[in-house]
């Protein structure tokens, strides 16, 4: 690269000179981006030995997907609650198994006298409790005594579907289950009337509800703001941040959230700690007409841990401004209370190309070291094109290209005059597949434009690739959106 502000003439240059003077580059040293290189070195790993060869569970987010829907692998096969309901927005592992969120129509949780089978029931034999410390021992009785007890309660009820008001009939709501580790349907925790998109934390998932929308007093454009709620995997009901226009949850517990000003000048972004208290960080978005501000949560799948938000697992987040006197705008990668912009990820002069970058990017690592990998301007290297970068969020000078999209004259003939798709690649399917020990980033775009890279994958950490006759029957087997 190196990452940093776009300059503001940028915005102003014409889209031909723009396109030939600005395209990103490769940086490798050899010329080639690393997933090549690696190819080429012989720095190759199997599925099996990166731990993806069998796993006790893989989600999978719903852009991933042929059936546009979250899917949810326990073992090798996918969940799907009663009523048929497999859209799987969330997971977290319990004692019992695990809480799975489900998105489904209000008013369409069962609860039957089926729901609780001995499959799902903790059994443990009286030499297995011995070998036991005292306080585990003393749990698995408790857990024991607990499902024969939901059982007994279970087979003594006739199934029944809950109950709604008029008003809600044909809405969304998510169901949240418990699930035991195989599978298999042991109860319901809740049900909450919302929307689609689910925020997984270390204890708990959130859903938000939407709250309607909100003006300032100058009467400045209104912007729909939403109620952040949930349950913790011990079945208790949270409250997050609530009438907030943007929500992530921290790494602590915390929450940082935007709500609309008052006085009708933009927004008031605050934190939330784990113990409720509210304190204010910044004003954002200030000017009603020059500057449009926005958070973005990244998607990934994972492999044997929940898909918890890239905020806590990172403690880092993706923003976007536009201004529209301007006609421009950025993709920064920042620390979560903003006290720095953070690291320039790319401009772009469509407001839908930038926050296109953002959807297609993925965020690993830890907060210790955050790392983001997604399309990423480039300038002073060797070759140019267009390339999937890996960038480290705390040193803008360690990155490197993972994947080439475009060469050079590809690129530039694909823009023309067309500056809107400068920095954006919209057939450019960058999966990106997290689990405890390894990240692995695939690209599966269009033939026409990346067939020499689809299907083909690359681990982040050890800087392996995985071929794509290995890669490719993974991802088609559990449901990716390949082409």
């Amino acid at each position: 690269m190196p990452m940093k502000k776009a300059p503001i003439f940028r915005a102003l240059l014409g889209g031909f000179l723009y396109a030939l003077l600005a395209s990103p580059h490769v940086v490798m040293a050899d010329g080639m981006p690393a997933a090549d290189t690696a190819i080429k070195a012989g720095q190759t790993a199997p599925l099996a030995e990166l731990g993806f060869a069998s796993f006790k569970t893989l989600w999978i987010p719903a852009r991933y997907t042929n059936t546009e829907k979250n899917a949810l692998f326990i073992g090798n096969k996918k969940y799907v609650a009663p009523g048929g309901y497999d859209n799987a927005l969330g997971f977290l592992p319990t004692d019992y198994g695990y809480m799975v969120a489900v998105r489904q129509p209000a008013g369409t949780v069962v609860i039957s006298s089926q729901a609780f089978k001995p499959v799902g029931t903790p059994t443990f034999t009286p030499e297995e409790l011995a070998k036991m410390p005292p306080e585990q021992r003393l749990k698995a009785m408790e857990l024991q005594m607990q499902a024969m007890q939901m059982q007994m309660q279970s087979m003594q009820q006739k199934p029944q579907t809950t109950v709604v008001s008029a008003a809600a009939k044909g809405q969304e709501s998510v169901a949240f289950y418990s699930v035991s580790p195989t599978g298999e349907m042991l109860g319901v925790v809740g049900e909450i009337q919302s929307g689609s998109a689910a925020w997984v934390t270390n204890d708990a998932i959130y859903v938000r509800r939407d709250a309607g929308t909100k003006n300032g007093d100058s009467g400045n454009r209104s912007r729909n703001v939403y109620d952040y709620i949930g349950f913790t995997r011990m079945g208790e009901q949270v409250i997050g941040p609530q009438a907030a226009a943007h929500a992530a949850p921290g790494p602590n517990g915390d929450w940082y959230w935007t709500t609309v000003r008052q006085n009708g000048e933009g927004l008031e972004y605050r934190h939330t700690d784990k113990g409720g208290a509210v304190r204010k960080l910044s004003v954002i978005d200030a000017s009603r007409t020059a500057r449009h501000w926005e958070m973005w949560t990244s998607q990934q799948a994972f492999v044997d841990m929940p898909p918890i938000a890239d905020t806590v697992r990172t403690g880092r987040v993706l923003t976007t401004e536009w201004n529209l006197n301007l006609g421009g705008g950025g993709l920064y990668l920042a620390p979560l209370d903003l006290s720095q912009r953070g690291l320039w990820l790319g401009s772009n002069e469509s407001e839908a190309g930038i926050a296109d970058m953002a959807f297609r990017a993925g965020l690993f690592g830890s907060v210790d070291a955050p790392w983001y990998v997604g399309q990423a301007a480039g300038s002073e290297h060797k070759e140019s094109g267009l390339n999937i970068y890996a960038a480290n969020a705390r040193n803008p000078d360690d990155h490197y290209p993972v994947f080439n999209l475009l060469s050079s004259m590809q690129n530039f003939m694909r823009n023309g005059i067309n500056r809107g798709s400068l920095y954006s690649a919209p057939k450019s399917d960058l999966f990106v597949i997290v689990s405890p020990t390894a990240v692995i980033a695939t690209l599966t775009g269009d033939q026409a434009y990346y067939g020499k890279n689809s299907g083909q994958g690359f681990e982040l950490l050890t800087k392996k690739s995985v071929r794509a006759e290995e890669m490719k029957p993974f991802l088609m087997k559990y449901g990716f959106a390949v082409r």
